[in-house]
């Protein structure tokens, strides 16, 4: 047992619930690499609030929204056309500010729009209301949902990148997202550090790790 420690780092995992429960993921770590003291659990609560925040980091990547913003574009720039024709007529000065108007105010309704589809979709599987997912990373990325009672697991080679956005820690996959916002903090880590330790499983995939 002392030599399967000597080789291997254990990462305890509070649970956030009040139980004094543990979960124990073992890692095989690099005797040349140094974690920080992270533990390596997420627990993301799913709102409606949530959903907006989900879908501002997602608006831009909606194709609707290249139209709206091209329609911006074509005001601001029928308002510069008026300025540098020499005409400053109302037309020159009303259409740039209309477009600079319209730019928060088109993605706001574009906003509103994606959240209210992802809730359609949320409640087509049962999840109304708030509901949690824990992320748990270990050998593969477990997922356990408080709505549906369901775990799902998928693969650190089905992952493209990791990235922040408004708060979000957004893992891209070859399938679509995974979204992480934890509602109680790092513990020990901040999110940065987080993120860095967790790309460094990802990139060595953990191929030698065990799940307790």
């Amino acid at each position: 047992m002392n030599e399967l420690k000597s080789e291997e780092e254990s990462i305890i995992i509070e649970s956030n619930e009040g139980t004094s429960k543990e979960e124990d993921i073992t890692v095989a770590l690099d005797t040349k690499e140094e974690f920080s003291d992270v533990q390596y659990i997420v627990r993301s609560k799913y709102s409606e609030k949530f959903l907006f925040k989900y879908a501002w980091a997602n608006t831009l990547r909606f194709p609707i929204i290249l139209v709206h913003l091209l329609s911006i574009l074509a005001f601001i720039g029928a308002g510069i056309y008026y300025i540098l024709s020499g005409n400053l007529s109302f037309m020159g000065i009303a259409l740039p500010i209309l477009g600079l108007v319209l730019i928060p105010g088109m993605l706001f309704i574009a906003n509103i729009s994606v959240a209210k589809t992802m809730k359609r979709a949320y409640e087509k599987y049962g999840m109304i209301g708030d509901f949690t997912v824990d992320f748990i990373f270990g050998r593969n990325i477990i997922m356990r949902n408080s709505s549906t009672k369901m775990v799902s697991i998928f693969e650190y080679s089905e992952i493209k990148r990791m990235f922040t956005s408004l708060g979000l820690i957004i893992i891209e996959t070859q399938k679509g997202y995974r979204i992480l916002l934890d509602t109680k903090g790092f513990l020990k880590g901040e999110r940065s550090t987080f993120i860095k330790d967790i790309q460094k499983i990802i990139g060595r995939k953990a191929v030698n790790a065990d799940v307790t």
